[in-house]
């Protein structure tokens, strides 16, 4: 006789067949934000997100430099951990510096780690720094100030390091200055004693440092006024130079669009009081929207071509996030999907857009009362719909951007498209310029047609990007399934904006003095527009 079994969550019998997919999050769930991280990539080289103080720059070099001077039988150079173990021992010496004295600083690497380990990690009078520093193979996660093996230096500073011609690679990993770093780290040494240097190389042989040798290192903040010393010269010259050979054009000429978008952005923060430099782009593309595009700077073009892009992304992202959310509350085929979001999206429009769906979309461009008056006077009103849930509001509103910005910008189309193609970014994945060729390249089409083929590609383009991004491993980055033709909700993700190294920028040049901490600028700065 067979016994009944009741299954329960507990009773799984492997093989289970029905065990979830490893879902993870990603940002960029349709693959287009790369071309605006190669756009701002372009326009502020040597910089990152993530390298927010002007000071590490010197004080890597300086610490490469004295890593070279070091004994050969030296422990720190018996292999590239060696090395890595200097340069962490180093940050973290820092950061005890100015957790202690300038606890207020922002971009301070391993800050979180020391403010949590302040008192923990003082033993017998001393900072452990070995303990706090050091990353070995039995190391614990997060038992340190930092968890990648380099320290903030590898992960973060080294890539732009490189790209300005300050750092070298060797095949074994060890990090060197190149000449000109040397110059740079030379011109850090220059602010600093040969006790204090000394005091700070000593800590980080030894392990450990007393608090009274740590005050002893004010001239290592990052924060130290830089006034007219060679440090500062070093850090001009770099800023304000050309962009380096690894920045040519088509043509062979070496870009000037770092220099081009300080003086840009120093012009900005003068005229809008130092309080919204986050809005720099829009400005800058509002201000030239107007304007004849050949008679601007290639850094002008640049960043408006940044924020036109931004604006299709934002609006393309915002269509996702609405569909994703119906996809959460129905189940539909593909073919009845598509239907449902476009027709819901035609009656949230208004009313004149109702009436004229079934035109083509060249009747619609035709007649500017159809079309907003500006296109990124939107996004605030798309970002308020996204918090208060209306998903065919967002995406109606979405689709008449992304006309709007078409329609605003067709007689700038080819001096955009030379821009791209001569700082090689034309080709990039969500390029505003290949959308618009893809789309507005047939005006005979209906508007309901128009919304339809923006839904499928937002649907096929996901699902490509998912898949080409999990390769061969079993991290699953679909949004959405195809089950038997129905779509099978996952996962709801908002849009977001790119962030394009405008903090930086604003930290480095408080740093230089030539904005002050609230952003407005200082008497220097008009040297430099």
């Amino acid at each position: 006789m067979i016994q009944d079994f009741k299954y329960s969550s507990d009773s799984k019998i492997y093989p289970f067949w029905a065990k979830s997919a490893d879902f993870i999050r990603g940002r960029d769930a349709l693959g287009i934000q790369n071309s605006s991280i190669s756009l701002y990539s372009k326009l502020l080289p040597g910089m990152t997100n993530l390298t927010l103080r002007l000071r590490y720059y010197g004080f890597y070099l300086w610490l490469l430099k004295k890593y070279d001077e070091l004994d050969s039988n030296s422990e720190f150079k018996k292999s590239a951990r060696g090395q890595f173990n200097f340069i962490r021992r180093a940050e973290l010496i820092l950061a005890y510096y100015m957790v202690n004295f300038h606890k207020d600083e922002q971009g301070v690497i391993g800050i979180n780690f020391v403010t949590k380990n302040i008192d923990q990690h003082f033993e017998s009078g001393s900072y452990n720094i070995q303990k706090g520093a050091d990353k070995n193979k039995g190391t614990v996660k997060n038992s340190v100030y930092w968890d990648f093996n380099s320290g903030a230096f590898g992960q973060y500073y080294v890539g732009s390091l490189i790209s300005l011609g300050l750092v070298l690679n060797s095949n074994q990993n060890y990090f060197r200055h190149s000449d000109t770093g040397l110059e740079l780290a030379n011109a850090f040494a220059e602010t600093i004693s040969f006790e204090e240097q000394n005091i700070f190389l000593n800590a980080i042989k030894n392990g450990k440092l007393t608090y009274e040798n740590l005050s002893c290192l004010q001239n290592f903040a990052l924060n130290k006024p830089l006034n007219d010393s060679t440090e500062k010269y070093f850090y001009e010259k770099i800023l304000f130079g050309n962009d380096g050979d690894n920045y040519t054009k088509r043509d062979g000429s070496i870009s000037e669009q770092r220099k081009q978008t300080i003086s840009l952005f120093l012009q900005y923060q003068n005229n809008s009081k130092g309080n919204a430099w986050f809005y720099f782009p829009q400005k800058n593309y509002s201000k030239l929207l107007q304007n004849d595009l050949s008679q601007c700077r290639d850094a002008e073009i640049g960043w408006y071509l940044f924020y036109l892009n931004e604006q299709l992304h934002y609006s393309l992202e915002t269509i996702f996030w609405g569909m994703l959310r119906q996809m959460s509350i129905i189940v539909k085929t593909t073919t009845d999907f598509i239907d449902h979001i476009q027709y819901n999206t035609v009656i949230n429009l208004n009313e004149k857009f109702i009436k004229c769906s079934e035109k083509s979309l060249d009747s619609f461009l035709q007649n500017p009362d159809w079309i907003c008056t500006s296109s990124y006077s939107n996004l605030p009103l798309i970002r308020q719909n996204i918090k208060m849930k209306e998903d065919f509001e967002c995406i109606a509103i979405s689709i008449l951007t992304i006309i709007t910005i078409f329609h605003e910008n067709k007689s700038k189309l080819e001096l955009l498209k030379k821009y791209a193609i001569d700082n090689e970014i034309y080709d990039k994945n969500g390029n505003v310029l290949l959308f618009f060729i893809h789309h507005f390249g047939d005006l005979n089409v209906s508007v309901n047609d128009f919304i339809k083929k923006i839904i499928k590609c937002i649907l096929n383009d996901h699902t490509i990007v998912a898949y080409k991004k999990m390769g061969n491993n079993d991290k699953n980055l679909l949004k959405f399934i195809l089950e038997d033709n129905y779509l099978i909700h996952i996962e709801t993700m908002e849009p977001n904006f790119t962030s394009p190294r405008l903090r930086t920028l604003l930290n480095f040049l408080i740093d230089l003095g030539l904005l002050s901490k609230d952003g407005l600028p200082t008497q220097h700065y008009v040297n430099y527009i």
